[in-house]
């Protein structure tokens, strides 16, 4: 019940917090790492995301790329990005390919997408894939561009 009362992006979060306080104290139900992956989705500032974190542990639940995928993909501006990375490295989690594609669909930018790939490449160590590309090339505003991708496409796709 409380998952599909979560799952409803109309309802406040005061109201996911007095289910999250019902399913808890009244059930006496232990939360699962879904159900703040659902209570996150409600969060729209950071020291809402904090508040919730800080109960994760509560109930000795940790972070994980999960938990910071769905963060990104809910995301609603490209200037959080830098949040995510600064959970990645609090939580010492390594961003994984689908994170990035991820981001790259927030950033909606080449020349920003572009930066993210080369931190991708050269901090994390992981390579283009050709989902990465494809969302790369629907960027493509010049010729520069275009090279670019031809370059990753030529050199990380076999």
């Amino acid at each position: 019940l409380l998952k599909s009362i979560i799952l409803h992006k109309s309802i406040s979060l005061q109201s996911v917090e007095y289910f999250f306080n019902e399913m808890i104290i009244k059930h006496k139900l232990k939360p699962t790492i879904n159900t703040f992956l659902l209570i996150f989705n409600h969060c729209s500032t950071m020291n809402e995301f904090n508040i919730y974190l800080k109960r994760m542990k509560d109930f000795n639940l940790d972070m994980n790329i999960k938990i910071i995928n769905n963060l990104i993909i809910n995301s609603s501006s490209s200037s959080q990005i830098d949040v995510f990375f600064n959970l990645f490295d609090k939580f010492d989690i390594k961003p994984n390919i689908k994170s990035f594609l991820l981001i790259i669909k927030q950033l909606k930018s080449f020349n920003l997408s572009n930066i993210y790939i080369d931190k991708m490449i050269h901090h994390y160590h992981l390579f283009p894939n050709q989902e990465i590309i494809d969302e790369l090339t629907l960027q493509v505003e010049n010729q520069h561009h275009q090279q670019i991708v031809n370059n990753f496409r030529n050199k990380y796709i076999k």
